[in-house]
């Protein structure tokens, strides 16, 4: 249901100056009651449909616009969103790196469904990237895919992979 919030803010024009980017609006997600209150209201959101179908049909129905409201948009202008400014560019990277995620969340189980497209993963893997501190280290195996499930705590990293990842595997997950 992000979509329908980045069309609302791609329609909220702000002042300049940015008080966060693309990396360190991440940070603004504190964990404790925040997470756990967000958590539920995405259980109970998600709990509304009837299958996935529905949850399905809402992007649908919804990102088409905020594609077009993307267009639209001047990359250099601000805008604002829960309580931050960011330029247009920067909230594009956000939408980008969550919309990678939760695509990776929804065809985890799917090995035949078609993965996020390589420019997108790019923006995501670079957020990632930015919010570890640097390019990580990753242990052989793991593409671009399975950085991001690993990174964002989909998936566990295993004893072996906690060794080869060595001091970003503490950071993990980077995002929830």
């Amino acid at each position: 249901m992000r979509s329908r919030a980045s069309h609302i803010a791609l329609a909220s024009p702000a002042e300049p100056a940015a008080t966060v980017d693309s990396v360190s609006y991440w940070h603004s997600f504190p964990g404790g009651d925040g997470n756990v209150r967000h958590a539920w209201w995405a259980r109970r959101s998600a709990a509304a449909f009837d299958s996935p179908s529905g949850v399905v049909r809402l992007w649908a129905d919804t990102a088409p616009a905020a594609v077009r409201a993307a267009g639209n948009a001047d990359p250099a202008g601000f805008v604002t969103t829960q309580g931050h400014v960011l330029r247009v560019a920067d909230l594009l990277d956000t939408l980008t790196t969550e919309a990678v995620i939760h695509h990776l969340d929804l065809v985890l189980d799917l090995p035949d469904a078609p993965v996020p497209g390589p420019a997108a993963t790019r923006v995501a893997v670079a957020t990632v990237d930015a919010l570890l501190g640097g390019a990580v280290t990753r242990p052989d195996g793991w593409n671009d895919h399975d950085y991001l499930l690993k990174a964002t705590g989909r998936l566990p990293l295993t004893e072996p992979e906690r060794r080869a990842a060595g001091e970003f595997a503490a950071r993990f997950p980077v995002l929830g």
